[in-house]
């Protein structure tokens, strides 16, 4: 039985020399790797004119879920524009978000009629569960860590706990071309972007990163090179 594509999609949301690796992507589809065909489609690096009409050209030609990261400012602008346009040359396709922005507004994100599926929190586990959960036409109740609307109802379920990032897979770098995130900074001319911990000690309200893991951090261990 062939299996489902998976396009994971991070909208426009920097300037052209400010590209960051998609860390969040890249860690959620490191769960999915070797279990369901992806892609990842970085509108970042400016490859394509129009990344609505690249998407809509992949649902085309198989495609069957569109997983969206959606960060508050102006990826969100980029993302409507886009899923406006997807969603209505391809009602079919079924899309899910997560990221910040569905953290902080779920229902916001779950009334939208272009929105099937929202990951609350962290996604890393419930991402799989809930592509499985679908292919097998099993019980939604049973996937933590979602949101979705039923006959106008908003239903969410509980919470699912943050996996400590030392038991997550390595990142599948090779999904993506990492030389094109390697960018000058103040740091120098050549540097990457990782994410080495998961959680904050304070409580600010913009991202919530406290919240999600009760102002702690836990920090992925190291590994000494020689």
């Amino acid at each position: 039985m062939t299996k489902p594509l998976i396009i994971f999609y991070n909208p426009q949301c920097a300037k052209p020399g400010y590209q960051r690796l998609p860390a969040a992507i890249l860690q959620v589809a490191s769960l999915v790797e070797e279990r369901y065909p992806y892609e990842i489609v970085d509108a970042n690096l400016r490859q394509y004119p129009n990344y609505a009409d690249y998407i809509i050209d992949k649902i085309d030609q198989g495609a069957k879920y569109l997983a969206i990261s959606i960060m508050p400012g102006p990826q969100l602008n980029s993302t409507v524009a886009d899923l406006r346009k997807i969603k209505a040359a391809c009602p079919e396709v079924t899309v899910i978000v997560g990221g910040y922005f569905p953290l902080n507004h779920t229902e916001v994100c779950v009334f939208d009629p272009d929105i099937d599926y929202a990951v609350v929190g962290p996604g890393e586990q419930t991402f799989i569960e809930l592509i499985d959960t679908l292919e097998q036409k099993e019980n939604l109740a049973n996937v933590k860590g979602i949101a979705f609307c039923r006959d106008g109802k908003f239903i969410q379920m509980p919470r699912r706990e943050p996996t400590h990032p030392n038991r997550l897979p390595r990142y599948p770098y090779h999904k993506v071309n990492v030389e094109d995130y390697v960018v000058s900074t103040f740091l120098g001319s050549r540097t990457l972007s990782h994410h080495s911990s998961f959680g904050c000690p304070f409580f600010c309200k913009f991202l919530r990163g406290g919240g999600l893991i009760r102002g702690k951090m836990v920090r992925r261990k190291g590994r000494a090179t020689w």
